[in-house]
């Protein structure tokens, strides 16, 4: 039985283990201050990619079991189009003596996340209507200085709790900046999004390399290109997949037979 240890600062075991528990892995957790990394209230920022980010996330856990493999989890939230974001979850596994990193990923635009800033002028009326349209009912809330001239107070979760925060702070600083808590344990709408993460990490996990029959043998690109079926040039549907092994980088290319694009994807056919 493998086992692995996940470093986590947000109780991200339940979102994590069930995948690779389903593959038979034995997972455990320590809690270790993974915010040193980079925060989304932005007082601490992220340095280098989430892929870097999370690899130094379980590197955290090293010093605190023998687990063979070193879990993680990182989130990127970014807005796509305005009103709109996208969640982008990775979860690895590193191994302990060889380094070698296997990484699951899921992406959604589920993701519920809001941002206002709060000023001398504004109402309390405007704080209300503001809080109204932030799923409290659900998410939280984070209040921070737009100067981070104090530590992002974050977990709240009704308005009151919000008018109180607000006037305890606002003579600190002339802008706050009000937004949704990120942070895995408080967000449900990333929740689903880790645990799809996770299984696509598990799907990974438990497919050896047909070379060198090491775990973690999985997808490294889609390749487009699939010709149209009335016209036979190409498009950007999918035309191959590429794999790759992280153990012996065997990489292999398999064409996706038995199809062709439809001509409503096509630029010549439909330009």
């Amino acid at each position: 039985m493998t086992s692995g240890l996940l470093a986590t600062k947000h109780r991200k075991i339940t979102m994590v283990a069930p995948a690779l528990e389903a593959i038979g892995w034995t997972v455990s957790d320590v809690e270790v201050d993974t915010d040193v990394l980079g925060t989304f209230a932005g007082d601490v920022p992220r340095l280098g990619s989430a892929l870097d980010t999370a690899r130094k996330k379980a590197l955290l856990g090293r010093r605190y079991s023998d687990d063979p493999w070193l879990l993680a989890s990182e989130g990127s939230i970014n807005q796509w189009l305005p009103g709109i974001h996208r969640d982008v979850e990775i979860v690895v596994a590193l191994h302990r003596s060889h380094e070698v990193m296997v990484v699951g990923m899921a992406d959604s635009f589920d993701i519920f996340c809001t941002r206002f800033v709060v000023d001398h002028n504004t109402s309390e009326e405007e704080i209300h209507l503001m809080c109204a349209g932030a799923d409290l009912s659900r998410h939280h809330l984070v209040i921070s200085a737009s100067d981070h001239s104090f530590s992002p107070i974050g977990g709240l979760s009704s308005t009151e709790v919000v008018l109180d925060a607000i006037k305890e702070r606002r003579a600190r600083t002339r802008r706050l900046v009000i937004q949704t808590d990120l942070r895995a344990h408080l967000c449900p709408s990333r929740q689903a999004t880790i645990v799809a993460a996770s299984r696509d990490l598990a799907l990974r996990l438990n497919h050896p390399c047909p070379r060198c029959y090491q775990p973690g043998y999985g997808e490294e690109q889609a390749i487009t290109g699939l010709a149209c079926r009335d016209c036979r040039m190409p498009t950007q549907e999918i035309a191959a997949r590429q794999y790759l092994c992280p153990w012996c980088h065997h990489r292999e290319t398999q064409d996706v037979t038995g199809s062709l694009a439809d001509p409503s994807n096509c630029s010549l056919c439909n330009p």
